[in-house]
């Protein structure tokens, strides 16, 4: 037999479909399902379920953490029981009481206490508050009476206050904060000041959490008695109740301990998120308040200010009142506050981020084409397409964003419009923005703009055509295919890959000359087809030699194994070096994609292999060997471990391949 838990299962006997499932159910008595069960398992009547309890109590008593969790898991379960009746759960209670106070281990007090914490009384608080100085149950207990309601609960922490001492006195300091009762006010008022740091510092964040006025109060006595080191927590207690006050709609109290606390005693830290609260808390009043500060002499106040900028309900007055004095503010704030004036979105700001976008200062210049994208219009394009000609990569970046995220009916517009008329560095970046924003309406004026002198914006321009038109544009485009061969077909075909077709390319094959020609040929290698490997094949029989060694180049790339055949016969009989270089390399590419025929592949690779070329070549087909599992080609690489120039690549697809054939093998 296997031991399981507690629970044993003969080997030898057979279980059914039918009898399994149960089975796992009663197993897994942690989950929803042994939850339930539990549930269903306990008797109806009162003194049943005591009984009940009295037996898992009695299990649990003597638990300890190497033992089968069952125990512990079966007390759960009897509380989620129990739960529902309170005088069940009054009964559970004192027998967990009882086991506290027993010779039980202390794992199994540990449980005890976590389910007391959920079905716990103020009648079990005498028993908790015995062993809050205990070293291995302290903690657990205290956790306890955290969440046991009532005044019992809360006045056992009460007397464990003025027992303990060290860590257990800052643990009970704690649990008292987590419960918020107003009644431990007096006593932690008490302890604020006390010579042991640890427990001042705790009484006052203590405070904080609890709150109100009783708890403000104490707080502000504490502060002239309290060691510098403590000032910092007194004042974060502090702020803790004036948002405490603040969420109860208790705004004038709240306001004055704020201000209070922006004094210029405090800690630059408290000062400015007391500002910000201060300010938020005014309402219709708070603005005036920031302007005044933003536009001060206090830098820690400006900077609560700027802090405080994001939570101003009433901003309407804020935009141009900031967006007109933008030159007052010292650098180190304009930044931050230009980012606010583009996410406001008021038009009221445009003047004033236009002038900061020309700034000499990097951050004030980069603040500001990251907000005109935010609250600019039609009319900054035009600006912002300088700015990037003229400017470095960053600046180019963050002009590209912003002009895709402008909004409006004519911003397109504009941008087509600019196409036409500007310079050529702007032109660039137009044709970028208009990428970025999926302008297909522009398609007709970038065919024009590739048309031009400059010759980046034609390339530019060509390929921008390739993201955004559709098959109508491929006959402009094959237009380009004699000036700007290699541009004009890469657009073509990422035309006809989005729209699954190739016929725009193979009707340009007809009329263009030599080099276009070859470039559509290595173009269709991306796209593939039937009709597409047609007419690649035919380009092999071209007069032309750039034709030939192109077609060979699309065959080598196309998309699957249809072509694999006919490179390994070209890598046979090529005279030309670079053609043949480049069959076999296709033909090392391609086997492995012959997935539904593995054996013929490895004779093609094989055939391959002893058609020559260089070591490059080499290695490379016997790297597509040890993609394909099978006996076959572990046999066709084991013929070159004894090649000096190939054995290390030989053993390596070897490994491979072993490795590929151990996966495909089942457990």
């Amino acid at each position: 037999m296997y031991e399981l838990g507690r629970t044993f299962v003969r080997p030898a006997m057979k279980i059914t479909r039918s009898a399994w499932l149960p089975l796992l159910a009663a197993l897994v008595v942690g989950g929803e399902a042994g939850a339930a069960a539990e549930q269903a398992a306990l008797p109806a009547d009162r003194a049943g379920a005591a009984a009940r309890a009295d037996v898992v109590l009695k299990a649990l008593a003597a638990y300890r953490f190497s033992d089968s969790r069952q125990p512990v898991l079966d007390l759960e379960g009897l509380v989620a029981a129990f739960s529902r009746d309170p005088e069940a759960r009054g009964v559970l209670g004192g027998k967990l009481a009882d086991l506290l106070a027993s010779e039980a281990t202390v794992e199994a007090k540990q449980a005890a206490c976590r389910q007391l914490s959920l079905i716990g009384s103020g009648a079990q608080a005498p028993a908790l508050a015995g062993l809050l100085a205990d070293q291995a149950l302290g903690y657990f207990a205290r956790l306890a009476l955290e969440r046991i309601p009532g005044p019992e609960a809360e006045a056992a922490l009460l007397g464990a206050l003025e027992t303990s001492a060290g860590e257990v006195r800052v643990g009970v300091i704690s649990s008292l904060a987590a419960r918020r009762g107003p009644e431990a006010v007096p006593a932690l008022s008490k302890l604020a000041a006390d010579s042991d740091a640890a427990t001042a510092g705790a009484s006052l964040d203590a405070l904080g959490r609890i709150g109100g006025d009783e708890a403000a109060a104490a707080l502000l006595a504490a502060e002239g008695r309290i060691p510098a080191r403590l000032r910092p927590r007194l004042a974060l207690a502090l702020l803790g109740c004036a948002e405490g006050m603040l969420a109860s709609a208790r705004t004038q109290p709240a306001v004055a301990m704020l201000e209070h606390l922006t004094g210029p005693g405090q800690l630059p830290s408290i000062r400015r998120a007391a500002f910000a609260a201060r300010v938020k808390a005014l309402g219709q009043k708070g603005p005036e308040m920031l302007l005044a500060a933003l536009f001060g002499e206090d830098e820690v106040l400006q900077q609560g200010a700027v802090r405080a900028l994001r939570s101003v309900t009433e901003s309407a007055s804020l935009v141009p009142a900031i967006a007109g004095r933008l030159d007052k503010l010292p650098a180190s704030l304009l930044a931050q506050v230009i980012v606010w004036l583009g996410e406001a979105g008021d038009p009221a700001a445009l003047p004033a981020l236009m002038r900061a976008a020309a700034s000499g200062d990097r951050d004030v210049r980069q603040a500001a084409l990251t907000a005109l994208g935010l609250a600019g219009d039609a009319s900054v394009v035009r600006l912002l397409a300088g700015i990037a000609a003229q400017g470095n990569e960053e600046d180019k970046r963050l002009v590209a964003g912003a002009l895709a995220r402008l909004r409006g009916a004519d911003v397109d517009g504009v941008m087509i419009g600019g196409l036409k008329e500007g310079p050529p560095g702007e032109q660039r970046e137009l044709i970028r923005a208009l990428e970025l924003r999926q302008t297909k309406a522009a398609v007709p004026a970038l065919l024009e703009a590739a048309s031009g002198k400059e010759a980046a914006v034609t390339r530019a321009a060509i390929a921008a055509v390739g993201k955004l038109g559709d098959t109508a544009a491929c006959a402009p485009l094959s237009g380009f295919l004699a000036a700007d061969p290699e541009d004009a077909a890469s657009a073509m075909a990422e035309v006809c890959r989005r729209e699954g077709t190739a016929e725009p390319m193979l009707t340009a094959l007809a009329t263009v000359a030599a080099p276009g020609k070859a470039a559509l040929l290595e173009a269709l290698g991306s796209i593939g087809g039937p009709r597409a490997l047609a007419a690649v094949r035919a380009g092999l029989e071209a007069p032309e030699a750039e034709v030939r060694l192109a077609a060979v180049r699309s065959l080598a790339n196309w998309p699957d194994a249809a072509p694999l055949d006919e490179l390994a016969a070209l890598a046979s009989r090529a005279a030309d070096a670079r053609a043949k270089a480049l069959a076999l390399r296709g033909v090392a590419r391609l086997a492995p994609l012959a997935k539904d025929r593995p054996q013929e592949a490895v004779e093609i690779l094989t055939r391959a292999m002893k058609a020559g070329g260089a070591p490059g070549e080499q290695k490379a087909l016997l790297a597509a060997l040890g993609e394909i599992p099978g006996d076959a080609a572990l046999t066709a690489v084991q013929a070159f471990l004894a090649d000096p120039l190939l054995a290390s690549e030989a053993k390596a697809a070897m490994d491979q391949i072993k490795a590929r054939l151990a996966r495909a093998v089942p457990p």
